[in-house]
């Protein structure tokens, strides 16, 4: 029978109240899953995460949702999580630091990625043969603090 779950972030100041099935009843089915989520989510795990959310209202299942949808294919290792905010990083890292690590090849919490946005130390590419090589590219993507997420981003912050 539903029961009413009351979720506190870590902004104390922020309560949501979900109408919601027991943890038991709603941990999803990962058996046939193969991605890093389902390798690492275990019921008990998903029923002490399911009382959090961040400051924004970013749950564990809308963590984990992607990954319950799309159980990926027996050769595709997918990630099957994503975050929705910058502060899904802390208030699900019981989950997400796993993820990371496996994912990444034993990329742990405490390692920092280096930054380095000074077009001067580019090294290499003037010897690219202009035969073989028209164009290249360069992807880059745009985290703005305060702001969500795409996963959770509203349409004000679109």
């Amino acid at each position: 029978s539903p029961c009413r779950l009351f979720l506190f972030s870590s902004d104390k100041m922020v309560k949501l109240t979900l109408k919601r099935l027991s943890a038991e009843d709603e941990y999803p089915d990962l058996s046939q899953h193969n991605n890093y989520m389902a390798k690492v989510l275990t019921q008990d795990m998903y029923k002490k995460l399911r009382e959090r959310a961040t400051p924004s209202g970013f749950t564990i299942d809308g963590v984990i949702q992607t990954g319950v949808d799309n159980p990926g294919h027996p050769f595709i290792m997918t990630v099957g999580c994503v975050a929705g905010d910058e502060e899904t990083y802390e208030v699900f890292k019981d989950l997400l630091d796993p993820v990371i690590e496996d994912r990444h090849g034993g990329y742990k919490p405490t390692d920092k990625h280096k930054t380095d946005l000074n077009s001067g130390n580019l090294k290499g590419g003037d010897d690219l043969d202009p035969n073989y090589v028209l164009s290249s590219r360069v992807r880059t993507g745009r985290s703005i603090r305060g702001f969500s997420l795409p996963p959770h981003c509203s349409r004000g912050e679109r």
